[in-house]
């Protein structure tokens, strides 16, 4: 999916970057259950269990009608992976995490072979942004000389300058995003540009992070 989802939600929950930690995901999901939640991508790579994570969101899914899965770059390069074929270069960025996942010990065109079609499905479908009344979300937010535009690479990738020029001019909404890790255990609460990313699953006994709106609080998992 290409597109994005606008939903008319005054209050929810943002979840960060998963990266294969299930059982901080698991935490955090049974505690978000009050209000809608929007999740904002890279939940395969580097982390412990991606098969994992991803069954447990397509659970999820099935069991509630108030939760939203962006995707993120390491989606996008898990996609373009399986779609490539046998002349695909095997993806970067902790991939190996997510075959051993799936097919431990054993090569990459086997794990090609074998990905579960459900969950090829699952990746492909993932809408890049969510919008409500008051907030923008994507995987990187978005890019602050081109606000309007809504490509894979606007909204999954990105650099320091999302943090240092602000598109409040051109956009008025509060952009939410994760992909920027925040170090030190504090996420970037500007007065229009959040990111939560801390590390889950990337630095050791990083936690998750979960952005309440509107209090603009956030709750580590």
């Amino acid at each position: 999916m290409s597109g994005g989802v606008r939903r008319a939600w005054t209050s929810l929950y943002v979840v960060a970057d998963v990266h294969g930690d299930y059982p901080r995901l698991a935490a955090a999901l049974e505690a978000c259950d009050d209000r809608p939640v929007v999740l904002v991508g890279d939940y395969v790579d580097r982390g412990l269990d991606a098969r994992l994570t991803l069954e447990l969101l397509l659970l999820t899914l099935r069991r509630r009608d108030d939760v939203v899965c962006l995707r993120g770059n390491h989606e996008n390069r898990l996609l373009e992976f399986l779609r490539d074929g046998a002349d695909a270069v095997p993806p970067g960025g902790g991939a190996a995490a997510t075959m051993r996942s799936y097919v431990p010990g054993q090569s990459w065109s086997s794990f090609r072979a074998s990905f579960p079609p459900e969950h090829r499905a699952f990746l492909a479908g993932m809408p890049l942004w969510l919008e409500t009344p008051d907030l923008f979300v994507s995987h990187a937010g978005l890019n602050p000389d081109a606000p309007a535009s809504r490509t894979a690479a606007a909204l999954t990738l990105g650099g320091p300058e999302r943090f240092t020029r602000s598109v409040g001019t051109l956009f008025e909404k509060t952009v939410v995003c994760g992909h920027f890790i925040q170090r030190g255990g504090t996420p970037h609460l500007g007065d229009r540009f959040i990111a939560i990313d801390l590390g889950c699953g990337t630095l050791p006994d990083a936690p998750l992070a979960v952005l309440s709106w509107p209090e603009r609080t956030v709750r580590m998992f």
